[in-house]
């Protein structure tokens, strides 16, 4: 992989790294929202949702279009659903390693 490839991937698992940001991805594998729902579904402030969402558009991750007087986001590929699938299969392993290590402890 170029230096560059690796700083564009560096660059998507830097915004993906904050909770919140996960949260709204999460949100948006449901389909389509609008900031103000995005930011009520997260418990955040509007303006801060927002920031996050620019966060999440300018790695690639999110893409927005004027819905009325409000932008409304929605997951720029089907690749960013395959990628939350991979990350939760990754948790589980661990969390399963975790629980036979516990187990095995008592």
């Amino acid at each position: 992989m170029s230096s560059s490839s690796c700083e564009y991937v560096a660059e998507v698992f830097r915004a993906l790294s904050h909770p919140k940001r996960l949260a709204i991805v999460e949100l948006l594998l449901k389909g389509p929202r609008a900031v103000t729902e995005i930011a009520e579904s997260i418990g955040v402030p509007q303006p801060v949702a927002s920031q996050h969402l620019r966060v999440l558009r300018d790695a690639g991750i999110v893409e927005s279009e004027r819905g009325g007087r409000q932008r409304v986001y929605r997951l720029s590929t089907e690749r960013v659903v395959e990628l939350c699938r991979l990350a939760r299969e990754i948790v589980s392993v661990k969390a399963e390693k975790i629980g036979s290590a516990v187990a095995g402890a008592s």
